[in-house]
């Protein structure tokens, strides 16, 4: 079974583990009922392994679970069943890139604000190949371009998940809809595949002008994650090339969630951005 953490994992385990102690099962013992290792036990309370179906049903029954919490933890085996799209991950990644990577799939909301690029997640895949060939230098493999490609367009995936999808946020320098990036035919098709994704209720893109002037956080991209769970705090992450770095301090966060809030307050909004998108995308279209 898979043994990654994630947040969803991580709520059925911690459910199962209260109903555990409630129960007064030590987990060596549960351990030998199951005949599993009570490392395997321990895996599944900290969301590293979502057990089988049996399984679940067999703890159920050993923490004598009522019908109310038998549903709950089903509820909760359902949610934490693993995302149909893999995520490509590679060697060339940063170890945070990755957890960011993988922390963005158990997210309800990302706010992101992007000096220089599309946002990966509203990438076209002519666009993200342009990016990465761009970065050759940096890329130990055309394999390993192909794969994090590959990976950029599995994220988007959460966009349109019918079931849990992803709200996102993006406001964009202005200056990114200008760079053309892989030639005017790829950057208008990049423009105007933006335009259709804004068009979904779950995502909104504005534009900050030039007009804006200076703010704080102009060095680097950054996205702001959000869960549905209250204790999942909001988390930041600061992207920059060859890594990034995490900011979780609760005030540090507040004051970038803050400065984000601000800027989009100061972008066009959502209709005016779309109609500027559109003017430069027929620009790259040429007469």
């Amino acid at each position: 079974m898979p043994s990654t953490q994630t947040r969803r994992k991580r709520r059925l385990g911690e459910y199962l583990a209260g109903l555990r102690k409630t129960s007064s099962q030590d987990p060596v013992s549960v351990a030998g009922i199951l005949r599993k290792s009570p490392a395997t036990v321990s895996k599944i309370e900290n969301g590293h392994v979502r057990p089988d179906f049996p399984t679940l049903s067999v703890l159920l029954a050993l923490y004598n679970a009522g019908d109310e919490q038998r549903q709950t933890a089903e509820s909760l085996w359902e949610d934490a069943v693993e995302e149909a799209a893999k995520i490509e991950l590679t060697t060339d990644m940063s170890p945070k890139y990755r957890a960011f990577l993988r922390s963005e799939t158990d997210a309800e909301s990302a706010r992101t604000l992007q000096q220089t690029v599309i946002p990966g997640l509203l990438q076209t895949h002519r666009y993200a190949t342009a990016i990465h060939v761009a970065e050759r230098r940096f890329q130990t493999s055309k394999r390993s371009l192909e794969k994090s490609v590959a990976s950029r367009m599995a994220r988007q995936q959460r966009l349109v998940d019918d079931r849990d999808p992803l709200v996102l946020h993006a406001v964009l320098d202005e200056a990114v809809l200008h760079r053309v990036v892989g030639g005017p035919e790829v950057m208008a098709e990049q423009l105007r595949h933006l335009l259709t994704r804004a068009e979904a209720p779950n995502i909104t893109v504005q534009v900050l002008p030039y007009r804006a002037g200076a703010h704080g956080v102009m060095t680097s991209a950054i996205t702001i994650l959000g869960f549905e769970d209250p204790g999942d705090p909001d988390s930041v992450y600061l992207e920059y090339h060859g890594g990034g770095r995490w900011i979780e301090d609760e005030e540090a966060v507040a004051n970038y969630v803050a400065e984000f809030e601000a800027l989009a307050a100061s972008a066009l909004p959502a209709e005016e951005s779309a109609a500027l998108v559109r003017e430069v995308a027929a620009e790259m279209e040429g007469p």
